[in-house]
């Protein structure tokens, strides 16, 4: 389940945080960022995509260049996003943090990317670091990162 949010530099948001529940209601006057909420929980799964360009082109029909904050000086933009997933065999959840920038540069990519994961009662695993293009991964069984 999703449960928290922030995102940077999309669209008309910037710098804004969300905490999610079981059930979540957006309410406010037009204009306000609804439905540009709603696209950004949207382009989180995108996110994992091959090629973030071809998805914005073919599926949502958006130009990168129309998606950063107007008003804003910087074209990156960033999510960060915190999920609490249950396991039957424990009370409490592991949370998998994930945080993206996208920046635009001769192709529109992933500029930073970083997953966690804390499983209940043990400190948090890095489980993949990427920076342009250096990644590391963690590889649970051998204990190490693999590059």
């Amino acid at each position: 389940m999703l449960k928290k949010l922030t995102i940077h530099n999309f669209k008309s948001l910037d710098n804004v945080n969300f905490e999610f529940d079981t059930i979540n209601l957006f309410v406010g006057p037009n204009s306000s960022g609804k439905s540009t909420a709603l696209q950004a929980i949207e382009m989180l799964p995108s996110l994992l995509k091959p090629s973030i360009s071809d998805y914005l082109k073919d599926e949502k029909g958006w130009d990168y260049r129309d998606l950063p904050h107007k008003k804003s000086q910087r074209a990156m933009m960033a999510w960060k996003a915190e999920y609490h997933l249950r396991n039957a065999s424990s009370d409490q959840p592991t949370v998998y943090e994930y945080e993206v920038e996208l920046q635009p540069r001769r192709y529109f990519g992933v500029g930073k990317e970083l997953l966690r994961m804390t499983p209940p009662g043990r400190e948090p695993i890095l489980l993949v670091d990427r920076s342009g293009r250096q990644t590391r991964i963690w590889d649970e069984k051998a204990k190490e990162y693999r590059t």
